[in-house]
């Protein structure tokens, strides 16, 4: 007898299971920048990533200081993300946002809730959506 919360692969189409790779794919990369500031502390300075910009031109970009803002965004530091870079918590909250979006498009993908067409047109126009609220600011800084 076949458990009802199980799932095989072979119960899925193959758009299905492409969606569900490229959510996983998304998921895993974002998993990996909260690790990145979660690791490296704010504090000490010891984010690896130099900006290219500043130290080219010794002026600073309108991302300086993000890696850290978001280091003290996951340490929960609202007020200290702020002052290094205004940008960082909505930046945040978009990578935040993204990681929750992936999860529950790949739940409604699973249990086909939705025809994979209007959730792939709904995934991106909310992906789109929420970066260009969070990133538009910064690049027209």
């Amino acid at each position: 007898m076949k458990k009802p919360w199980r799932l095989s692969t072979t119960d899925l189409s193959p758009p299905i299971r492409a969606y569900l790779l490229v959510n996983l794919l998304f998921g895993a990369a974002l998993l990996l920048l909260f690790l990145y500031v979660l690791v490296y502390s704010p504090e000490t300075g010891t984010h690896p990533i130099p900006c290219v910009y500043t130290k080219m031109t010794g002026e600073q970009c309108a991302s300086c200081g993000l890696s850290r803002g978001l280091s003290h965004m996951i340490r929960g530091n609202f007020q200290a993300a702020t002052a290094i870079n205004r940008h960082s918590p909505a930046i945040f909250l978009f990578f935040a946002m993204q990681l929750l979006l992936r999860l529950t498009t790949s739940l409604m993908a699973i249990r086909k809730s939705m025809p994979l067409k209007y959730l792939t047109i709904t995934d991106a126009f909310i992906a789109a959506t929420t970066f260009l609220l969070a990133f538009l600011p910064l690049l027209l800084n």
